[in-house]
């Protein structure tokens, strides 16, 4: 007899999209409330006949929904990354650049957390997704320390050790030194689903960003699809994204599978397994006390949100195509338990507005990526998908604040549609500190409520792009 409570998730990012990555003891993470749901269509048809009767209906698309709460946490190491990293990636998310910027002298109100920084007149500009005392302690949401470090996730240009300027606050410094960050756990959102190509040299010739190049089996010549070149490292290390594949999958052996250039004569082969860089896919497996469900090809949405004095929470939502159930035990796992998360006790909680930033009393906050996850179709599967695609996101954050009337006036933000920062960072040590930033948002509700008797304002705000090729609007991060 099954125990509802004793359920268990494994995941584990794809190789080959909608195939089984096979996920181990290393891959589980620590749930709550976990919940599986199918989704089967049965295409009703009724044939005429003398009588009501009914025949049997065909089964068509299978589809399997995997929902489960985690918490915000970091991995207690600046070295690994944290549990929420491959279920982040799977939502549309990928790294960003993460630099240490270390302040000399500062001019001015203070470099904000959430504040967008800029060197060599704005060819060079990133965002402040946190600060740290030169002993790698949280510093607040501000600093006007020399020695302190802002942690900056890079939108353009690299960052030196030379005149740093903060967008919103004015303040400025000559940064002392600039380094890449310890732990380089910072996200960000994607619109790309792309995979790493690694090959040998090519026979003749080069290839090109935008080149559409055809995959081939080495030995027979069949053709097994078509990639086309999106971010080029080198001429045998790029990005691609896959424009078709048969059956959805590479040869198992990475050397038979043979690129072709447009050219019809250049070719190389891989000299390494593909790998999803951008958007990867999922294989999760769900065992509830004795019976093994796997979902593969799995992209889903999220919502993360906590109340003050307790910890954040993911709540996440993955559909993919089905795998057909067995028995199986359980896998052991250790550690899982290990770190605690940070809680929004003692934690930084502010909003930025025209120069300043405002630390305002916070009741609970919410971050919903609100993206949209529909099945690649086709026929040639049998499941009749391929994996999964996202298709739009529409990331906001809602809050509940006190209302502090004229001192921090949401609903002028609102008709104005002013810009609004917002940054939360929690935890103290590092490797376990973690952050979400919006460094530019709109207001797009802002209602009168009530907190055990307190005047408080719900507040939606909207995170909105930076620069017109987006992927910039909302930052999640551990220190």
């Amino acid at each position: 007899m099954p125990i509802t409570r004793k359920q268990q998730i494994l995941a584990k990012v794809e190789v080959a999209e909608g195939t089984s990555s096979a996920p181990g003891a290393g891959d589980a993470v620590q749930v709550f409330e976990p919940t599986i749901s199918p989704s089967v269509d049965v295409q009703k048809r009724v044939p005429s006949g003398p009588s009501l009767s009914r025949d049997f209906d065909p089964i068509g698309r299978q589809t399997r929904t995997v929902a489960f709460k985690s918490d915000f946490r970091g991995s207690g190491s600046t070295g690994t990354a944290p549990d929420f990293e491959r279920f982040l990636k799977a939502t549309g998310f990928t790294a960003s650049v993460l630099k240490q910027v270390t302040l000399g002298a500062v001019t001015g109100i203070g470099f904000q957390v959430g504040e967008i920084v800029s060197q060599s007149s704005g060819t060079i500009r990133g965002v402040v997704v946190g600060i740290l005392t030169a002993g790698n302690a949280p510093a607040g949401l501000r600093t006007q320390t020399s020695g302190h470090k802002l942690l900056v996730a890079v939108i353009v240009g690299t960052f030196t050790a030379a005149a740093t300027t903060g967008e919103s606050s004015a303040s400025t410094s000559t940064a002392s030194a600039v380094a890449d960050y310890a732990s380089q756990f910072c996200y960000q959102p994607t619109s790309k689903k792309l995979v790493r190509l690694q090959t040998a040299a090519w026979s003749a010739g080069t290839i090109a960003v935008g080149n559409t190049l055809r995959i081939e089996n080495v030995t027979t010549g069949v053709l097994l699809g078509a990639v086309q070149v999106d971010t080029l490292t080198s001429q045998t290390d790029f990005e691609v994204s896959v424009l078709w594949l048969q059956n959805g999958g590479w040869d198992a052996t990475a050397a038979t599978n043979r690129l072709r250039a447009p050219n019809g004569t250049d070719t190389t082969t891989l000299s390494a397994a593909p790998v999803m860089t951008k958007t990867p896919s999922l294989t999760l497996r769900h065992n509830l006390d004795g019976r093994l469900r796997e979902t593969v090809g799995a992209r889903g949405d999220f919502t993360l949100e906590g109340d003050a004095g307790g910890p954040m929470q993911f709540s996440w939502s993955f559909t993919g195509d089905t795998v057909p159930p067995v028995d199986a035990a359980p896998v052991a796992t250790t550690g899982l338990s290990t770190v605690r998360p940070p809680r929004l006790l003692g934690a930084y909680c502010g909003f930025g507005l025209g120069t300043e930033m405002h630390q305002l009393p916070l009741k609970r906050v919410s971050l919903s990526l609100a993206g949209q996850v529909n099945p690649n179709l086709d026929a040639n599967r049998s499941g009749g998908a391929t994996g999964s695609n996202v298709t739009d996101r529409e990331p906001a954050l809602a809050v509940t604040v006190d209302a502090v009337n004229g001192g921090f006036d949401w609903e002028a933000a609102l008709s104005a549609g002013t810009v609004v920062r917002a940054a939360f960072i929690l935890g103290t040590a590092q490797g376990n500190i973690v952050a979400i930033v919006a460094p530019l948002c709109q207001v797009h509700a802002a209602s009168p409520g009530d907190g055990d008797g307190v005047a408080t304002m719900e507040v939606v705000l909207a995170a909105k792009r930076i620069l017109e090729s987006g992927d910039d609007e909302i930052y999640v991060a551990q220190f």
